[in-house]
């Protein structure tokens, strides 16, 4: 019987994907690249592109650059491949199904997220296609993937073969917004002349912001290009365009569509800055080291490489089916129900563990790990993902950080031991904060996209012990769900089926999927399958009860059961609460999504936590602080299908051929027989099918409404900008917030009062100094030494990681 490997493998909120994560962005000051020798004739784009590689690939160490022009105009030559489309629409409408937002979609969000109809989208592609109205392949494919960008749901993703061997990029664009102090509108200014300035002999005068790009006004048309970044607020995708601080000291990798990976933008980019002066920057497509043109003479040549199936060098599905019943037999055996108490412990001594940890993880690690251009940290986790840090100076040093740019720590590549690791660094610190009667804390989300959800649970139930976390979801009802869901159930109800096949009974005995696993909106049981699934419509949709995780139930309760105990909850240890919620500051970017809103969204609704954004749009307003997907988890297309395939051969082994038969003719079996998506997706990834859906919407606790919470606008309480000073070192930045909180800082203009803040929601002033804290002294030392944090050999590294970096 074929492998089960994936039907109960974790369904957990995996992080979402960003497009390009293994392909290093163009950087500053780099030499002419050696492909950009005095261009010959060519009857073809694509010639020339091949050409171009040939010369380049025997001697090239990364990617092998070529003109965007030539590169754009060998994809518009690929032919449409209209047979294939049309089946690859049929296709992805199926995955849509487990879309859990279509209806909402519809509608949108004013100011936020543009209606979009995916279904009657698709069908309206389909229309062209049979039409003639799309000109090449390339162009196809690139619009499916921004219809997908449009929902602003960065969990909705696909990524097709033809984007893959060339990818578009500006060499030495990096951008960076900065205030003059603040909260004034920041200006826009290159990585490359701050870093001239910073740790050059470059004079302030002798560097200016940039004023217009290709001769429009600079935040007009970076706003534009923003259009084509999956997050649903302006001032979230405005951000991604520039370069982020905390993702950038942790190492979590991600793509501008200014910088790489976004559509054809012309063959240079014109600056002119603020003092009149001018500067060119080359527009260039990078081929990645894994693409061979050879046989590559034009755009029929193109496809026939490049977008006719899997090749070689591409992991098949079985590999794939092994790694993930590797994973999920360890799910099943391999549960950890040890307590791992840290409460007595030092943070020295938890540290110590973790290098313990990390020894035996890798041979390489050592017992030092900072971010990038950090202050050296009190902790850190192995991934960097999460680190912490203590303020000082008179009237801060009160004050404790945790700097979280991703919620998926890991150890290695285990996640499992990542998380395991990082509760245990955190007990010990909040622990030590207790101890060094550290009152105040600041969390630092910038950058942050999410992770393991049940990671963004435990650090809630850290800082707040006694709280029992809501998290209250609804999967959308359709055909395939509900044939999976009570496929599940029956195996897990079923004590003669544990007798024929155990294995398979154990692996749905420990699904979170099993609606017996898991609680309902009020924390008890529900009382029957059709208790739980339904249908219920709302909005003109139909969907499953609310659900939520049962943390108490270490067999199928939550995403990690069998492997990770959440504090709190037996035989974890309940420990003391840390902070006082009004002693507590989130700070984030617009980035935060996935398991990052749902931790931000238990800190707003249930803690009362306030937020301060950094960053956006230069104009006066509020913004909003969770700008990507607040959908509570995605499914790779991937696993639904693994999960498809292992429904019908379930039920070919337990209830016969004819049973079998009748649910090849159901959804399930028209996903099992994907052919097309396998055959078109990009292959350079770890994915078979390179997409993904959200399959879980996430609800506040007590709304009537049922609305989903990527459909609530959500403004942060206050909002400020990065400056120059900060840019060698986040501690200044993170000081302007605690001022601007606890204070006499300043919020940016308008930013402050929104309706739906949750500082005018609770009724609780943004500002407001705690009792009893010293008042702070100015010392003109501060600057400096944030500065200083960043050492001479520090610097050195950077420029040397820079120079070596192509496209």
């Amino acid at each position: 019987m074929k492998s089960l490997s994936l039907l109960l493998a974790s369904a957990a909120s995996v992080q979402a994907q960003l497009f390009l994560d293994n392909l290093p962005a163009p950087v500053e000051d780099l030499a002419p690249l050696p492909t950009l020798f005095k261009r010959n004739t060519y009857q073809e784009p694509c010639q020339e592109v091949s050409a171009s590689w040939a010369a380049a690939a025997p001697k090239a160490t990364a990617a092998v650059a070529v003109p965007a022009d030539v590169a754009y105009k060998c994809l518009q030559s690929v032919p449409v491949d209209k047979d294939g489309d049309l089946k690859q629409i049929q296709e992805l409408k199926q995955m849509l199904q487990f879309q859990s937002t279509l209806s909402y979609l519809k509608q949108g969000l004013k100011d936020d997220i543009e209606p979009v109809d995916l279904m009657a989208s698709l069908d309206e592609m389909t229309k062209k296609l049979n039409e003639g109205g799309f000109k090449s392949e390339y162009d196809f494919q690139v619009g499916i993937k921004y219809l997908f960008s449009s929902t602003g749901d960065f969990h909705l993703r696909w990524n097709s073969d033809i984007l893959e061997p060339l990818i578009f990029g500006r060499l030495g664009g990096e951008l960076t917004l900065l205030s003059k102090d603040g909260v004034a509108f920041p200006e826009i200014y290159l990585v490359s002349d701050i870093y001239a300035r910073k740790f050059g002999n470059i004079s302030e005068s002798e560097i200016s912001p940039i004023k217009t790009i290709n001769g429009q006004e600079a935040t007009s048309y970076l706003q534009n290009i923003s259009t084509g970044a999956k997050y649903h607020n302006p001032d979230a995708r405005y951000n991604y365009i520039f370069r982020n601080q905390a993702t950038v000291g942790a190492k979590v990798s991600s793509s501008s569509p200014w910088l790489v990976g976004g559509l054809y933008d012309g063959p240079s980019t014109e600056l002119e800055f603020n003092n009149g002066t001018k500067t060119t920057l080359q527009n260039l497509a990078s081929i990645p080291t894994s693409f061979d043109f050879t046989g590559v003479i034009d755009g029929k040549s193109f496809f026939e490489v490049f977008c006719t199936g899997v090749s070689s060098t591409i992991r098949s599905t079985s590999r794939a089916i092994a790694s993930a019943t590797k994973l999920s037999t360890a799910t099943v055996t391999k549960r950890d129900v040890s307590s791992s108490s840290t409460s007595s412990s030092t943070l020295a001594k938890a540290n110590s563990t973790a290098t313990a940890t990390r020894s035996s993880a890798t041979a390489t690690s050592t017992s030092t790990l900072s971010l990038l251009n950090y202050p050296k940290p009190e902790f850190a986790s192995d991934s960097l993902t999460f680190s912490g840090y203590y303020l000082s100076d008179t009237g801060y040093d009160d004050v404790a950080v945790l700097a979280i740019p991703d919620f998926a720590p890991k150890v290695g590549q285990d996640k499992t031991a990542g998380i395991n690791q990082a509760q245990k660094l955190l007990r010990a610190f909040f622990a030590e904060t207790i101890e060094k009667k550290k009152n105040r804390l600041l969390i630092d989300l910038r950058g942050n996209g999410g992770g393991t959800i049940d990671m963004g649970f435990e650090l809630f139930k850290q800082l707040f012990p006694t709280v029992e976390p809501y998290g209250g979801t609804r999967y959308r009802a359709h055909d395939a769900m509900k044939i999976l869901s009570a496929q599940l159930a029956a195996i897990d109800a079923n004590a003669t089926m544990k007798a024929l096949n155990k294995d398979i009974y154990e692996k749905a005995e420990y699904s979170e999927f099993v609606w017996g696993n898991i609680v309902n909106e009020n924390y008890t049981a529900f009382k029957s399958f059709d208790d739980y699934y339904g249908p219920y419509t709302i909005d003109n949709d139909t969907f499953t009860a609310i659900r939520r995780y049962n943390f108490s139930n270490h067999v199928g309760g939550h995403t990690y059961s069998s492997l990770f105990n959440l504090t709190g909850y037996a035989p974890q240890p309940t420990p003391a609460q840390p902070f006082k919620a009004e002693n507590i500051l989130v700070m984030q970017d617009g980035l935060c999504g996935s398991t990052c809103a749902v931790f931000a969204e238990l800190m707003r609704e249930q803690a009362k936590v306030h937020s301060i954004f950094v960053g956006g749009r230069p104009q006066a307003g509020p913004a909003q602080g969770v700008g990507g997907s607040k959908g509570a988890q995605v499914l790779t297309m991937d696993t639904i299908k693994y999960y498809m395939d292992a429904a019908l051969n379930v039920t070919l082994g337990f209830y016969g051929a004819e049973a079998a038969n009748y649910m090849n003719r159901t959804a399930v079996g028209a996903i099992s027989h994907t052919t097309q998506l396998i055959k078109r997706s990009a292959h350079h990834t770890s994915e078979t099918i390179n997409g993904g859906v959200n399959t879980l919407n996430n609800y506040r606790k007590g709304d009537k409404t049922n609305t989903p919470l990527q459909f609530i606008y959500e403004a942060a309480d206050c909002r400020i900008f990065s400056t120059y000073a900060d840019f060698g070192s986040p501690v200044l930045l993170w000081k302007r917030a605690v001022e601007a909180k606890w204070g006499d800082g300043k919020c940016a203009e308008g930013s402050q009062g929104d309706k739906t803040a949750i500082s005018v929601v609770d009724g609780k002033a943004f500002n407001k100094q705690p009792e009893s804290l010293p008042k702070k002294v100015e010392t003109s030392s501060n600057a400096a030494e944030a500065n200083a944090k960043v050492s001479g050999m520090m610097v050195a590294m950077v420029v040397a990681v820079m120079a070596a970096t192509l496209l």
